[in-house]
């Protein structure tokens, strides 16, 4: 995906949250029952806190670790929350976008970052393919779930 696409995407996704944000806006919320109104404002706090990492950290530009840590998929190991199956299928489907993402943020960071950002997003990228790469497999080595099993080692192996 060329960059401008990829930067295009970025400003999309700040639109959604504003788009919803100015939707909830304009609700009465007068006519909202105590408990849907109390549900209301966490929505709205969340929208929130989306538009602040977007407009004041800025951390799809200025922060390298938004990148970094989104290959994190050691919770679908470390938690039975779903039949194995599923959850490799999910880790097939992260890791399947981790090109997608690499150049995300080659297109998307800023050309000067400060240094601690940089190096901190390294060592987090760096432990992230060593857990890929080993801990991951062997983790999985008992999983024989075809064609689940030839999904993901299709998708580690990318990486």
């Amino acid at each position: 995906m060329p960059a401008f696409e990829l930067r295009h995407h970025v400003g999309e996704r700040r639109a959604r949250p504003q788009q919803r944000d100015q939707r909830l806006g304009g609700l009465n919320t007068e006519l909202l029952s105590p408990r849907v109104f109390y549900d209301f404002r966490i929505l709205r706090a969340a929208i929130h806190r989306e538009l602040f990492k977007f407009e004041d950290r800025q951390v799809y530009t200025q922060n390298p670790m938004t990148y970094a840590g989104a290959l994190n998929v050691n919770i679908y190991i470390k938690r039975a929350f779903a039949p194995l199956g599923q959850r490799v299928g999910s880790i097939s489907a992260i890791l399947d976008q981790a090109p997608t993402l690499m150049a995300a943020a080659k297109a998307n960071l800023a050309g000067e970052l400060p240094r601690p950002f940089v190096e901190t997003a390294i060592e987090v990228a760096q432990g992230a393919v060593d857990f890929l790469g080993k801990d991951l497999v062997e983790a999985l080595k008992d999983f024989n779930e075809q064609p689940l099993r030839t999904r993901f080692l299709a998708a580690q192996s990318q990486l």
